[in-house]
């Protein structure tokens, strides 16, 4: 359940009342008196967070959006003099093939 940031909202609410909170519409409201208030808004990032289910659900779609937009600079290369395209996604090399070190299975299958 997220915080919402409510300048004196102490002043709408008694104990034992309802207020209700429009978050799009950044108003608060005492169901019981009528009375209301407003309400701060999350900056977007934050927004997105909430509306992804939360901050891993909205990281991997960022990741994954990122990948998406660099799998497509790597296959549409930039024409020649317009910029440079991004080199082609590819395994990783580890730091022992980079040292020249290698390993097998023990069975002659390189890993």
């Amino acid at each position: 359940m997220p915080i919402f940031i409510a300048p004196g909202v102490g002043e709408l609410v008694a104990d034992g009342e309802t207020l209700e909170v429009d978050y799009r519409n950044t108003r608060l409201r005492n169901v019981t008196t009528g009375a209301t208030g407003a309400l701060r808004k999350y900056p977007p990032t934050i927004e997105a967070i909430f509306a992804a289910g939360g901050l891993g659900a909205f990281t991997r779609r960022r990741y994954l959006a990122e990948l998406a937009a660099q799998a497509s600079l790597t296959l549409d290369p930039a024409p020649e003099g317009r910029g440079k395209s991004l080199p082609p996604l590819g395994r990783r090399v580890g730091m022992r093939e980079k040292q020249g070190f290698s390993a097998s299975s023990g069975n002659g299958e390189e890993l």
